[in-house]
């Protein structure tokens, strides 16, 4: 009597306390509603305590079936019993508690997709996985093989400890069974998922742009605990980088076809040059000189032969020069200075130039200076 209070007493602790342990995923949640297409187990009731008898339903279109529970050849018995069947439009999940190594139920007849998970008493998670198709007949007995799993669960973080909510989380295991697919955290960020296989298993969560990943081992009947934390996705990072260089370089091409290119010296002749204004005594200077060059072109063809060849070898101040003196040599250095319009201070240079070209010669008289052109430019020697 007292194992049969205890039994009763640990049935009700289960349909009361699961439900908000579990996380909400894409998994079909077992929320242990006994359903009437289902015998639930049938335990004791004594002095009022436990599971009462009227909560079970019998239904006369269902069949009797037995299932036989063994792990390797060995007999499974004493665990609480997770049974899901897809077999309708709408999942449906039922406890059982198998005290034996086999337990008949009520199924309706056909295909079921059934998946069974044994939960043993004494460990923390889920013990046994299995999965297949039955098509079940009245009075028949069928064999569940079970696989060893355990349970996971954890919280869903960002890298600085915050709970992320409804993150999209995908598990993968090395073995091929199991609960494994795409879940979702909860409101709370917290996740859990009831059987996947023994070994390796890999979590990959997601939540916009943000990505994490993790390990994590599972052992038989027990839960492993494993945080997964989530990091800005390096990918987008690294597009945005891409994308910010690319920019830069248009930009750089853009500048540098853009800038305007070195003129050539085709350019540069046909360039306008805005030039400083002159100043009324630089304009008198520039037309006594055009007017020097003009006279001497016109009376070009009256001088002697020296006179012309030396003429083209010189500079437009040296020929203003040449030109006052032609037709009234000797003349004094003012008048000259009057006449070209040269200053004082080059005049002096100018006419060293041409003493030592022998094209004219300079006497000092006083205070004064007598400028003549030579015998030998005028053809006189």
């Amino acid at each position: 009597m007292f194992r049969s209070l205890q039994v009763g007493i640990v049935v009700l602790l289960l349909i009361v306390l699961i439900p908000f342990s579990s996380a909400e995923n894409d998994f079909p949640r077992i929320d242990f509603a006994l359903t009437d297409s289902l015998q639930p187990p049938k335990i004791p009731v004594e002095d009022g305590e436990g599971v009462p008898a009227e909560f079970f339903q019998n239904d006369t279109d269902l069949l009797n079936v037995t299932f036989r529970f063994v792990d390797r050849g060995r007999p499974v018995l004493d665990f609480h019993l997770f049974l899901i069947d897809f077999t309708g439009s709408k999942d449906e999940t039922t406890l059982h508690y198998i005290a034996e190594s086999s337990a008949s139920m009520q199924l309706s007849a056909g295909m079921h997709r059934l998946v069974f998970i044994a939960d043993r008493l004494e460990t923390g998670g889920a013990d046994y996985f299995f999965e297949a198709n039955f098509n079940l007949v009245a009075n028949d007995t069928y064999e569940v093989m079970f696989l060893p799993c355990g349970s996971i669960d954890g919280n869903v973080l960002t890298d600085d400890g915050r709970a992320v909510p409804e993150a999209e989380i995908e598990v993968t295991c090395a073995r091929e069974y199991g609960l494994q697919g795409t879940y979702k955290a909860d409101e709370f960020g917290t996740y859990m998922i009831k059987a996947l296989p023994v070994g390796k298993c890999t979590l990959k969560a997601q939540l916009g742009d943000r990505k994490g990943v993790a390990k994590a081992d599972i052992i038989l009947g027990e839960i492993a605990e494993v945080d997964i934390i989530l990091n800005k996705d390096r990918a987008v990072l690294l597009w945005a980088i891409v994308i910010l260089l690319s920019v830069l370089i248009l930009l750089l091409v853009v500048y540098i076809f853009r800038k305007p290119r070195a003129k050539t010296l085709s350019d540069q002749k046909h360039a306008v040059v805005a030039k400083p204004r002159k100043t009324s005594s630089e304009r008198a200077r520039d037309q006594a000189i055009v007017n020097v060059k003009t006279t001497v072109e016109e009376a070009s063809s009256d001088f002697p032969s020296r006179l012309k060849d030396v003429t083209e070898t010189l500079n437009r101040r040296e020929k203003a020069i040449v030109q006052a003196l032609i037709g009234k040599s000797p003349q004094s250095q003012n008048a000259i200075v009057h006449k070209t319009l040269i200053p004082k201070t080059s005049i002096v240079r100018i006419l060293e130039n041409l003493e030592s070209k022998k094209v004219l010669t300079v006497k000092k008289e006083g205070k004064s200076k007598k400028i003549a052109l030579t015998d030998w430019i005028m053809g006189k020697d």
